[in-house]
């Protein structure tokens, strides 16, 4: 065996670690001054993603390995690679150790494509394995070598074998324990590092003997590299990756394109049942009733679970009108043993659907006796206690407990606070706060319940805890968040006269809006810009087109409501009351959607009260009034009033009412 010829070329100064570590700190910086951090920046600016691939964008295999998510995983990746650097750069010398970590990182990444294309990944830890398997080589297939490295070199090797075993184990370890690591990238850059790594020590070191076996296991991991390159630049659209794909598009808000690809995997596993039921969720949040009972009734057919899908055909049939055949899907359900306590809610709809009122109240106590601690059941209780038409009931609260043994505070806390009982709301609320201290959002119905007794100084304080506990993050959807609490302490700045104040915050809403529109042009951030305009009552040219956009892309109610409210300002009324009239033709058909409950238990105290159609009974009563149709108004204005007091036009409807019947 051939030894080390040379010490002196034994460089141990790490030019080219210390390079890549400034590198990868110089792009990380980029992105945090930028201002966003967001995972769609990242993916924009190089992220390596299947679909990206194979759109041909090879080069997201070089930039991901320059990006990461956040400073923590900056940090362990650059830490790895300078105690790996110390040990594989003096060994390899500096264009090899640089081919090398661009190899190493490559081959992850295309290992990451071929196992998982649906998720984006980003992060020099490919590269860094494949350090690390190098530095393995070393230490297994040229010991004798490093014998006669320098001695300065040799005193730290013991120290790094062991947290290089230790990094790699562990590493391992938690990647395979956790789903958002990416082991694939791991192993993909350790095999390519160790394969690469032995090849460039023996034709460094010129070990004669060992160069062509070096050199063909070398060449073959090229080939087969090339071949996995082809490969995985190839799309593989398996149901399992267009399912993860349509559910993020649908928490992104892109309707359609999640559309399509649950399709997709539809077309792909036409003889699996969970694509076909996944397919019917979608479609049941997006009102396609019928299309979605058909996909639930297909997966029946597959042999899905009878008593999950039966669930969801009964859901399907009350929203349809349909009472009777939610009433079979309700018995066969109770066949399949599925979620005993939301059967006896879809039998609780069952009876509300055709008027026994009775039997329905029956239904949902009997559900929270079996499962006292679902929030979902207190929520359909809430609906049936503040469907349209009720009044409050003093006795009510007595009632559940009786019947059912426990009444949780911040279900008695959304019911007054719905009947405008805001003292003993906020009483409520801080006990449902002092349980669940986590539950930020409650902050924020304690500041509507002050901002309603007029404790300005303690709704402002409320609203700020409720902006604290907002992630401060660039991410779409979290602007909205924000601009909840930010619109309340514009109502306090209003009811103040702090004319200065309202203007400064109208301004920052504006632009949180904006900044979501910059980012993408869904038809909800749109409806947000607009509705923001139209309700502060400027840009209104811009909100009509905004809206107008919204409405096209996507036509439901809260849209259409939004392009009617903005025509309406603007002096438009013939086209605000025939897109008024369509709003609420429109929520009519959806409000049935409340009843869909989800799969999950959940735990949540933010219970909504039925809102039914009051904000858009008073905005066509508006249009009436402003048409000078007297009767239309005083009819669309009582029955918004006749449906509860708790929306923030209440106050403007009393007034409108109490000028109509001055007339």
């Amino acid at each position: 065996m051939a030894k080390i010829a040379n010490t002196a070329s034994f460089n141990i100064r790490l030019f080219a670690t210390i390079t890549l570590i400034v590198i990868n700190i110089g792009f990380f910086a980029g992105v945090y001054f930028s201002g966003d951090e967001s995972a769609a920046t990242l993916l924009k600016i190089g992220a390596q993603s299947g679909l990206e691939i194979w759109r041909g964008e090879y080069w997201r295999f070089v930039t991901t390995i320059f990006l990461h998510i956040d400073i923590v995983h900056l940090f362990f990746n650059m830490y790895a690679l300078l105690i790996l650097g110390q040990f594989v750069e003096p060994l390899l010398g500096r264009r090899n150790f640089i081919a090398l970590y661009f190899l190493s990182g490559i081959s992850g990444g295309i290992l990451s494509v071929l196992i998982h294309p649906q998720y984006t990944s980003v992060g020099a830890s490919g590269a860094v394995f494949g350090l690390a398997g190098a530095a393995l080589a070393a230490r297994i297939l040229f010991a004798q070598h490093l014998a006669n490295a320098p001695a300065e070199f040799r005193r730290t090797s013991h120290r790094q074998t062991i947290l290089l075993l230790g990094i790699i184990l562990y590493n391992l370890l938690i990647g395979f324990m956790m789903d958002f690591i990416d082991n694939a990238a791991h192993v993909g850059g350790l095999v390519g590092g160790f394969i690469s790594g032995y090849y460039y020590l023996v034709r460094r070191w010129g070990d004669e003997l060992r160069l062509s076996k070096a050199r063909f296991f070398h060449s073959l991991f090229l080939a087969v590299l090339l071949a996995a390159l082809f490969y995985s630049s190839r799309p593989v659209y398996n149901s399992q990756w267009c399912l993860f794909y349509a559910d993020n598009m649908r928490l992104m808000g892109r309707d359609e394109e999640a559309e399509k690809y649950y399709r997709r995997a539809v077309h792909i596993a036409s003889r699996k049942p969970n694509p076909y039921k996944k397919l019917g969720e979608f479609l049941l949040s997006q009102n396609k009733t019928q299309d979605a009972l058909d996909f639930f009734k297909a997966a029946l057919l597959l042999g899905g679970e009878t008593g999950e899908l039966n669930y969801w055909c009964g859901v399907a049939h009350l929203i349809l009108n349909q009472p009777e055949e939610a009433y079979q899907n309700y018995k066969a359900s109770l066949k399949g043993r599925y979620y005993t306590s939301r059967k006896l809610i879809l039998l609780g709809h069952y009876y509300r659907k055709i008027g026994e009122y009775e039997k329905a109240l029956d239904s949902y106590f009997n559900a929270i006796r079996m499962d006292a601690l679902d929030s979902d059941l207190y929520q359909a209780l809430l609906y049936f206690f503040t469907r349209p038409g009720e009044k409050v009931n003093p006795a009510l609260m007595e009632l559940i407990k009786s019947n059912t043994g426990y009444v949780p505070d911040f279900f008695q806390a959304a019911y007054y606070l719905h009947y405008c009982q805001f003292d003993r709301a906020l009483e409520l609320y801080k006990k449902t706060l002092a349980q669940y201290p986590e539950a930020f959002f409650i902050h924020h119905k304690m500041a509507w319940c002050c901002l309603n007794l007029e404790k300005y100084q303690e709704a402002d304080t409320s609203v700020n805890q409720f902006l604290a506990g907002i992630p401060d993050l660039n991410i779409p959807g979290i602007a909205a968040q924000r601009n909840i609490g930010l619109m309340l302490k514009m109502r306090i700045a209003q009811k103040q006269k702090n004319e200065k104040a309202y203007q400064e915050l109208r301004d920052i809403i504006e632009k949180n809006y904006r900044a979501e529109i910059k980012h993408e042009r869904l038809p909800i951030f749109l409806n947000n810009l607009a509705w923001h305009c139209a309700e502060e009552n400027y840009n209104l040219d811009e909100a009509i087109q905004l809206a107008r956009e919204a409405t096209a892309k996507s036509p439901r109610a809260y849209n259409l409501d939004t392009l009617a409210w903005a025509c309406f300002r603007a002096g438009k009324l013939d086209e605000a009351l025939k897109t008024q009239i369509r709003a609420i033709e429109k929520a009519e058909k959806e409000e049935d959607s409340r009843w869909i409950m989800s799969a999950d238990n959940a735990h949540s105290p933010n219970l909504q009260a039925d809102e039914g159609l009051r904000s858009f009974h008073y905005h066509l009563a508006a249009i009436y009034a402003a048409l000078d149709q007297k009767d239309k108004a005083l009819e669309f204005i009582e029955k918004a009033l006749a449906d509860g007091a708790d929306f923030e036009d209440y106050e403007s409807a009393l007034a409108l009412r109490e000028n109509l019947a001055g007339k």
